[in-house]
């Protein structure tokens, strides 16, 4: 018996996707921590500006990097282009991470079931199920899951990766305010 049978195509789309999920995020990570790296401002070549950055910012997590992203705009340019950050980025950026998260840590039910006509993909991601002071909810782990629903989350995370270098680079045609 195999958990996962890579031979069926509708399983290896899915598993395609559950990747391209990670991939996704690790490559919106790297666009906002380019645009950091040119905003802490360090002194020398590209290089030696991006091993700053990469020293300040290598053991934050992905929100972590949102937040100190948000504070370098506020401190660079104002708090009028933080609040637009905020609006416009920020609250999406959470939302891949939160997608992300529950993806990549979920336990994965691809296409399983008893008859062949109806197989279904689940994921069941347990901290899901427990809220203080309640007892454990199991149902509350346990989700069922279109492949549009990894799509959606890709489309979000390939949206914000552009949002965030074309927001990031406009700054950094701009003078920092006084």
């Amino acid at each position: 018996m195999k958990i996962i049978d890579k031979s069926d195509p509708k399983t290896r789309e899915y598993l395609e996707k559950i990747g391209e999920v990670v991939v996704m995020l690790s490559h919106l990570e790297a666009m906002m921590e380019f645009i950091m790296w040119e905003f802490i401002g360090a002194k020398g070549n590209a290089s030696d500006r991006q091993t700053i950055g990469r020293q300040i910012t290598h053991k934050l997590e992905f929100m972590e990097k949102a937040d100190l992203l948000r504070a370098l705009i506020i401190e660079r340019y104002g708090e009028k282009k933080g609040k637009e950050f905020t609006s416009n980025i920020y609250t999406s950026l959470q939302r891949c991470c939160e997608a992300r998260n529950d993806i990549a840590h979920s336990l994965w039910f691809i296409r399983y079931g008893v008859d062949k006509n109806s197989l279904q993909t689940e994921k069941i991601n347990i901290p899901n199920a427990f809220e203080r002071g309640k007892k454990f909810n199991f149902s509350k782990a346990r989700k069922s899951v279109e492949l549009k629903e990894l799509e959606n989350a890709i489309k979000l995370m390939d949206d914000m990766s552009l949002k965030v270098i074309e927001f990031g680079l406009n700054l950094l045609n701009q003078p920092y305010s006084s």
